[in-house]
Parts: C-alpha cells; sequence; structure tokens
C-alpha cells in the first residue's frame, strides 16, 4: 500500500522544520539557529514575564509555544534554515504582536536563517495596550466590490504600515492598531497604493484619521479609476449530505486564504445546495462549510483547515468544488513518548490514514499528544513523523507494511500510544581495493544529510542515525585525491544497532606540485590547473571528481593536490588568478605551445611531485578574423585546439558576435603569460551560404604549422588577421538502413584536435579543413567507431587506425557512410592511420 499524495506532501512539509533538543546535539550534521528575544511593554519598556510566543509555519500550522522567564526572555532552538516562520507575542492586559511590529499573521515578517548573527536571531517585541483600528468597503467606480484589493494603513509620519486584504463584498478589518493618526491607501494587492482616501492620487492631500483606543473607524474608499486586477475567480459547486446526497440549503461556504489565512469572501447555498463565491485569481483558497445540523468541514472531506485541499481560482474559467458534508465518526488520539534518555522533540507529525485509502488525515502532536476528531468508521493505519527522523508506523516499524491495522468504530474512542524509535549507528571502514590496507577519508549519508572523517583507527563512525523502511540510506566514501569516490547504496539501519560497511575504494593516480611567482618564488594561492589527456586522439573528457571548468586549485600555501585521476599521461594547462598568465606548463616555465608542455605518465596507486609552476605576469593578444571577401567574421577564437578536457569554462576564449559589444571580426584574448601561442579561429557554420573553415594563425590547417604569437607582459600583441575560406562540406552522412543516430566529430589526425562537430541531420553547415580529417560516430546506442572507409582488397582493419578522408577548400561532398560494422569500426588510434582516401561516396 502507498501513501497518499496528501500525506507525502505533508511530511515534505513536516520534514522541513528542525527539533527543539534543549541544548542536546543536533540529531543529524544540519545547521541550525536560535530564535530568542525579550518581549516587553511598549509603553513602559518592562518586561513581560509568563508572555506566550508561537510560531507558526502557515497560518494553520503552530509549530511551537514558549513564554517568558521573570526577566521576559524566551527561546527557540535548534531551527533549521529550511523552518521560516512567523512569531506571535501575546500577554494579558496587552495586544498581541507580531515580529517583526504587525497586527497579523498578514502582516508579520519571515524570519530566516539569514537574519541570524553567529546562528542567532534576535526577536524582541514591545507589545501595545492601546489598540483600535479600521473597517470599511472598497468598490469600484460603478459601485461594484472590489474584491482583490488591500487597504494599506500608514503612520502619517510615514514611519509604519500594515495592511489588510478585501474579500469578495470589498469588505475589510484592520485592527490591532496602536494608537496614533494614519492615512489609508488603497491599491491591488501586492501593489504600492496609487489613491488615498477620501478620492485623493496625492497622499499630502489624503485625510488623516485618528485611532483612539478600542475603537474601529469606518473608512469606505471607491476607485477613481476601475481596476480588474486579479479579478474575475469563481469557485462553485453544490453541498449535499454525504448520507442521503440531498442538498443543503443555507450552507455557508467560505474562502480562507492559504497564504496569508484571511477571508476572502463568502456563499450560500440556495434550495438546489449550489453556491458561487468570486475570488481573486493570484490567491490559493482553502473552503470552510458551515451548515445547521451539520458539523464544520473543509472541503471536500476535512475537518480543519490544515487538511483541506487548497483550490486556485482561475480567470474566466468556473472551479467546482463540490462537498458533501458528513456527521458523526468515531476519534483517534493518543500520546507520544521517546525512547528512554532521548530529549523529545519540539513537535511531531501523526498521520492516520484509511487502509483503502479513503481517507486521511494529519495533525501536530503538542507536548507528545493528538487527537483526531470525526475519523469515518473503518480500518486505519497510524503514522509518526519526527521532525529530524524518518517515518515510523504503530507499532515502532519502519516498514508501511508492518504497521498494524487500528479499527475506529463510530462514536467511539480509539487511543494509539507511539513510542519513537531509538536511533541506530553506522560504522564505515575504507579500504584499498587492491592492498586491502586502510585509507582515510570521510563519508557522507544521503537521507540523513551527515558527514563524518576517519578516527585514529582509519573507521568512520555515525553514532545516531534513524532507522530507515523503504527509503534505504545511502553512503558516499569521500576519500582523499588518492582513491576514487564510490557511493553504496540499500544501507538498512535498525533502531537500536549498528549497521557495518567495508567500502573498498579503487586507487588512483595523483600528481602534486606547488604554485609560485617566477620571480620572488612566492607562494600563490587560488591558481587552478586543468589537467589534459596528452594522448593524440582523444574523443571523452578525462575521468575526474571536480568541476572541469575549474579544475583543481592552490591553497593558501601554493599547494595543488591534483587527483584522482585515471591511468594515463596529462599535461597541464595553468590557468591562475591576475596579475598572472596563462601558461602550458613545463618543469623549466610556462609554454603556450602545447607541443612542449610536460606530460606525466600516471599510474593508479603512485603519488608523483612536480617541480613547481612559475607563473609570469599576463598580456593579451588582439587580432582580426575575415571572409575572403575582408568581411568581418562572427565566430570565436582560442589559443589551443578543441579537446574534450577544454570544452568547460574556458577562460581563453572569445567570442565575436554582434550582440556581445565587441566589433564584429575583431577578439582580444587577455590572461595569457608571456609566451608564443598559436591563434585558433573555429568556422562559421551557415544554413544558406558557404560554411567557413576553422583556420590557425598563419592561415594554416592545422595547429603544427600555425604561425606562434608572442605574448609580452603587460601589452597588448596585434597579431596577424586571419582569413577564413570556404571549408569543404559533407552533404550527407548515411549511417546505416535504419537512419542511425548520435553525434559525428571530424579530428586533425597529425594534432589530434577537434575540427568540427557535425549535425547528423544536415552535416553541410560545418566547414571542414582542407586536408585530411578522421570522422568519430558516437550512435547514442551503440558502439563509438571511426572512419574506416569501404575494404581495400586484403586490408585488414584490425592493423590500421582510422582512414583519414582527404578534402579540398570549398569541396562538396554528397555522401560520407559512416555504417558501423562495415564503414565504421572501432579501430585503435594508437597506431598508424589506414591509406588516404578521397571523400568517399554512395
Amino acid at each position: 500500500m502507498r501513501l497518499t499524495k496528501r500525506w507525502t506532501r505533508a511530511l515534505a512539509a513536516t520534514a522541513v522544520v528542525a527539533t527543539v533538543l534543549a541544548g542536546a546535539p543536533a540529531a543529524q550534521a544540519v545547521p541550525t539557529y536560535t530564535v530568542t528575544g525579550t518581549v516587553t511593554d511598549r509603553a513602559t519598556g518592562a518586561p513581560l514575564p509568563s508572555a506566550c510566543l508561537d510560531l507558526y509555519q502557515t497560518p494553520d500550522r503552530l509549530l511551537a509555544t514558549r513564554c517568558t522567564d521573570e526577566s521576559g526572555r524566551y527561546t527557540f532552538a535548534g531551527l533549521t534554515s529550511g523552518v521560516s516562520p512567523r512569531l506571535r507575542a501575546r500577554a494579558t492586559g496587552h495586544a498581541e504582536l507580531w515580529w517583526r511590529s504587525a497586527p497579523d499573521y498578514y502582516n508579520a515578517t519571515y524570519i530566516f536563517a539569514s537574519h541570524a548573527t553567529n546562528g542567532v536571531v534576535t526577536a524582541d517585541l514591545a507589545l501595545p495596550v492601546a489598540v483600535g483600528g479600521f473597517s470599511g468597503r472598497i468598490t469600484q467606480p460603478d459601485g461594484s466590490p472590489a474584491y482583490a484589493t488591500e487597504v494599506t494603513a500608514s503612520t502619517a509620519d510615514g514611519s509604519w504600515t500594515a495592511k489588510a486584504p478585501t474579500d469578495s463584498d470589498g469588505r475589510y478589518q484592520l485592527g490591532n492598531l496602536p494608537v496614533g493618526t494614519y492615512r489609508l491607501g488603497i491599491a491591488p494587492r501586492g501593489y504600492p497604493p496609487k489613491q488615498w482616501a477620501p478620492g485623493k492620487t496625492d497622499p499630502a492631500a489624503a485625510t488623516v484619521f485618528e485611532v483612539t483606543a478600542g475603537s474601529t473607524t469606518t473608512v469606505d474608499e471607491r476607485y477613481l479609476v476601475g481596476n480588474s486586477t486579479f479579478q474575475g475567480g469563481v469557485l462553485t459547486g453544490k453541498v449535499t449530505a454525504a448520507a442521503t446526497g440531498a442538498p443543503v440549503a443555507g450552507a455557508c461556504v467560505t474562502a480562507i486564504s492559504g497564504l496569508k489565512g484571511h477571508e476572502a469572501g463568502q456563499a450560500c447555498a440556495d434550495a438546489t445546495g449550489r453556491y458561487r463565491l468570486t475570488v481573486a485569481t493570484n490567491d490559493p483558497y482553502k473552503l470552510r462549510i458551515r451548515a445547521d445540523g451539520f458539523p464544520e468541514q473543509w472541503a471536500p472531506n476535512a475537518v480543519d483547515s490544515r487538511n483541506a485541499q487548497a483550490y486556485v481560482a482561475q480567470y474566466g474559467k468556473d472551479v467546482v468544488v463540490d462537498v458533501a458534508l458528513r456527521v458523526g465518526g468515531g476519534t483517534v488520539r493518543g500520546q507520544l513518548t521517546d525512547y528512554p534518555g532521548a530529549t523529545p522533540a519540539l513537535t511531531n507529525s501523526v498521520r492516520v490514514f484509511a487502509v483503502d485509502n479513503s481517507w486521511s488525515a494529519w495533525t501536530e502532536a503538542v507536548d507528545g499528544r493528538y487527537q483526531f476528531d470525526r475519523v469515518p468508521p473503518g480500518d486505519y493505519r497510524v503514522a509518526v513523523k519526527p521532525l529530524d527522523r524518518n517515518i515510523q508506523y504503530h507499532p515502532g516499524k519502519t516498514v508501511l507494511d508492518e504497521g498494524a491495522i487500528v479499527h475506529v468504530t463510530d462514536g467511539e474512542v480509539t487511543t494509539v500510544d507511539e513510542q519513537l524509535l531509538a536511533p541506530g549507528a553506522i560504522e564505515v571502514t575504507l579500504v584499498d581495493a587492491v592492498t586491502g590496507a586502510p585509507v582515510s577519508g570521510c563519508a557522507r549519508l544521503s537521507l540523513a544529510a551527515e558527514r563524518a572523517c576517519a578516527d585514529s583507527s582509519g573507521r568512520i563512525n555515525f553514532p545516531k542515525v534513524w532507522a530507515t523502511g523503504t527509503s534505504l540510506e545511502g553512503v558516499t566514501a569521500q576519500p582523499g585525491p588518492t582513491h576514487w569516490q564510490k557511493g553504496v547504496g540499500s544501507v538498512r539501519v535498525i533502531s537500536g544497532e549498528t549497521t557495518r560497511l567495508t567500502i573498498p575504494l579503487e586507487p588512483a593516480a595523483v600528481l602534486e606540485t606547488t604554485v609560485v611567482d617566477a620571480t620572488s618564488g612566492s607562494a600563490v594561492p587560488q591558481a587552478c590547473v586543468r589537467p589534459v589527456q596528452s594522448a593524440k586522439l582523444v574523443t571523452s573528457a578525462l575521468r575526474q571528481e571536480v568541476s572541469q571548468s575549474t579544475g583543481y586549485c592552490s591553497d593558501a600555501s601554493g599547494k595543488v593536490r591534483i587527483g584522482p585521476l585515471p591511468d594515463g599521461a596529462v599535461q597541464l594547462l595553468v590557468l591562475p588568478p591576475s596579475p598572472y598568465g596563462a601558461q602550458w606548463y613545463t618543469e623549466t616555465g610556462g609554454t603556450g605551445d602545447r607541443r612542449l608542455a610536460k606530460a606525466y605518465a600516471l599510474r593508479a596507486g603512485r603519488i608523483l611531485t612536480a617541480p613547481p609552476i612559475q607563473l609570469d605576469r599576463a598580456g593579451s593578444i588582439t587580432g582580426s578574423m575575415r571572409d575572403e571577401s575582408g568581411n568581418g567574421v562572427n565566430t570565436c577564437v582560442q589559443v589551443f585546439g578543441n579537446h574534450p578536457d577544454l570544452t568547460f569554462g574556458n577562460p581563453l576564449q572569445r567570442c565575436s558576435y554582434d550582440d556581445s559589444g565587441q566589433t564584429p571580426g575583431r577578439y582580444t584574448i587577455n590572461g595569457l603569460g608571456p609566451y608564443r601561442w598559436p591563434v585558433h579561429v573555429a568556422g562559421a557554420g551557415s544554413v544558406s551560404g558557404p560554411a567557413l573553415a576553422p583556420a590557425w594563425s598563419g592561415n594554416t590547417t592545422d595547429r603544427f604549422a600555425a604561425t606562434l604569437v608572442q605574448v609580452t607582459a603587460g601589452a597588448t600583441t596585434t597579431a596577424q588577421g586571419i582569413v577564413l575560406v570556404k571549408g569543404a562540406r559533407i552533404r550527407t552522412l548515411y549511417l546505416g538502413p535504419s537512419g542511425g543516430q548520435g553525434t559525428v566529430e571530424a579530428y586533425h589526425p597529425m594534432t589530434g584536435d577537434r575540427v568540427a562537430s557535425l549535425s547528423t541531420t544536415d552535416p553541410s553547415q560545418s566547414g571542414l579543413p582542407a586536408g585530411p580529417v578522421l570522422l568519430f560516430y558516437q550512435p547514442f546506442n551503440g558502439t563509438a567507431c571511426w572512419y574506416v572507409g569501404p575494404p581495400i582488397g586484403a586490408r585488414l582493419h584490425r592493423t590500421l587506425g582510422p582512414t583519414p578522408v582527404n578534402l579540398t577548400a570549398g569541396q562538396v561532398v554528397e555522401t560520407v557512410s559512416l555504417v558501423p560494422g562495415e564503414t565504421c569500426k572501432p579501430v585503435r588510434t594508437d597506431i598508424r592511420t589506414g591509406p588516404a582516401v578521397v571523400a568517399g561516396t554512395r
């Protein structure tokens, strides 16, 4: 059996509320904050002992109540960032006040964790004694009700305001205001006032009204200009008796705002039981039904507001809500107690739900006690969701189907007491998957959102983890850079027991070094290093556990540990902070030519230490890219070839587009080390005209032949302009009889750079450079393969690599066949390529 959607929603709302553990450590490693303050008399400043404060999560959901001590001080501790309540203060002989200084929930300010200083929100409240208010009716110019309006009362000096919404008849009530003088403004809900009573557009010309103690001043107002904002929502339906189906004439339906809790309108049923209620269209509403001979009911079949369904009125469309009023039912009540030695939680959510899912309701257990009234007779289960723990089912079960069935009889009381389950524990041991030796590190629990690290024995302990049910715990091992992370799911936690896990971790390679100023030798923090696979043809990104857009960054001492990394050779692209320039790393200094960069052969289980990375001051390159007619080309420029490890977050790329603020056909690349750099211009695709081929500085087609541009520290070097010529194009890619789906990329056989990504539906949009290219096809479902062309004599593809396709500038190739298993095979790329072929056609 599954929980109803309403039960699931209620539990989701409950889960964000923190427990108050009265000084005990939080059960889960979730940051908490405290709300504390003093309640005083506004007139005298004297503290008010025994004043009571209430935390409300929603208008109908009271979380907790605390009363002040002799000094007028109160404290709510242990709230999490997911709890943003509103706070009310009450004291004998005083008017209630909502924080910060509001007359009601509607005007109250949310308390957010962000309000905290060192984990504490100070919320002092000074309660008034003398209060009064306003009431009245707001209408449109034609006298019809303005039922989507807010009335704003502002003190004459403008230092304080409060608002009240109108109901479906345009009426409002704004009480609990401190005595004083006020102006009244009106506007559609959520908008600042544009009109002030009586009928003024200038607040200075408005009447100043006096609020006196214990009095309510009537102020009506009519809009000077009609306003239909948020108007026009209709809730309608029929009220009947559940037992007979007969209409209930005279039943009154009241719409209560689900957001602010105010009454938005009321309509009573006619002789046929039908009602029609006009409300604003920008608010969810809960419907309360009262009728002679029936107990109060909330639509569609709830006994209180918290279990009612919310309905949103739609403009120009009636929302139909039929309600069948019922009588009778039984009572389910009980007492919750915590496990021995525990400090009781602030509050717990309790839910009773029918075995056949026909009815359910939830409530908060205050001081451990709960009660459900008018529960329809039948078979039920009772579930408890402590605020900081997992769900349990009476009696003390963690799996729904193991919960006892409770029978409810009409007119009788069924008592269901429940003891909260004690926590279990998880002990994690991390070991090397090859040697079995202990591995230091940390681990994280997914459900508990708790993280812990190894003690001196190498074990990681979670001493307080709540028992799991059908949703099992997950553990993610987070070792240092010497091993790969690993997740373990489906971990069952049993109350009062310790679950022990041994997680074998795959060893990885690590490269460590330091980053220093090349001149002074001082450490440089926050210099980021991105490892790049140095193999000739790379089609997929390096396996890493950090963001590819940032890489690994040096700490305050300049040290950087690059790992975990897989076996293989890597080069290092260094992206330092200003004023330093980027570089490809060599052991004697930086370079802009990747061919000169040091390649480190990494092996799992080993830590390599490299000489320091020496940073030089940065310079810039500027230049132009044009087509053969001399027109500026909008495209992108960078100082290295396209590579899977350099795809994300490329700070050394600049794009020249009309909407970028740059001049079309011009570029400037900043942040380059003072070395000789190649400049690469991406091709320019086209739907209608010829596509342009990518090019390199010196107007060549590959990086190895590019003219290198010398950068000078603190200066901008102007590079020779690059001319983009018409690219070769492939009109059709034949991927087999079924059509095939996936990605096709073109690579340069000498440099290994990716020169283009081709659309499988219209590859002619991409221009290819003249000369040889290798085509790589990655089906969405299937094995990746390289173009090898049709068989030639006794040629064996297993002894050859991919076959280059020779292209000429501007050439249009009608069709290239990339059929897996025929002209496209998963051949090796570390051996010689096959004989070059002229672009094949079918």
